[in-house]
């Protein structure tokens, strides 16, 4: 039987795969464009666009996360669901300060054609490392959610 709930549960589940599954691709779209001639810029930009979408899916997880703990079905107190919340607010804060702003340096680095190595390297470390960091997040998340531990 179909129920509000149900739905909203339903359309969590859609954004999370959207989420994660896009922002998995990064390291991948790096690693395979990177390295052609004249690729990086396309890399970042095809990074960027994909990030805009992840954007959206994971403030759509938020939201609808908080909606199905106020109705009543999720105990708010529940370790997982604190965690999973807190967890998601510090992705989103690490990507926001940290990541999105390092992407946007490195695309304008591109501008003018592949940039010396000597000046991309440090914002490549920066951005595998919050990649690392966030996709450990996402992995917590993902844990949280299906093992939910008290």
């Amino acid at each position: 039987m179909f129920s509000l709930y149900m739905v909203v549960k339903f359309i969590h589940v859609i954004l999370a795969i959207s989420s994660i599954g896009m922002t998995s691709t990064f390291g991948i779209t790096m690693g395979t464009l990177g390295r052609l001639p004249g690729g990086l810029r396309h890399a970042l930009v095809a990074i960027q666009r994909l990030s805009r979408i992840a954007a959206f899916s994971f403030a759509g997880l938020m939201i609808t996360g908080i909606v199905m703990g106020a109705m009543g079905v999720i105990r708010w107190k529940e370790f997982w669901y604190l965690g999973s919340v807190v967890l998601l607010v510090l992705a989103m804060a690490i990507s926001g300060m940290f990541l999105q702003p390092n992407l946007r340096a490195m695309l304008a680095l591109t501008e003018k054609g592949e940039p010396p190595m000597s000046e991309l390297q440090p914002m490549v470390m920066k951005a595998r490392k919050g990649g690392a960091v966030t996709g450990l997040i996402g992995l917590t998340i993902i844990i949280f959610m299906v093992f939910k531990p008290s």
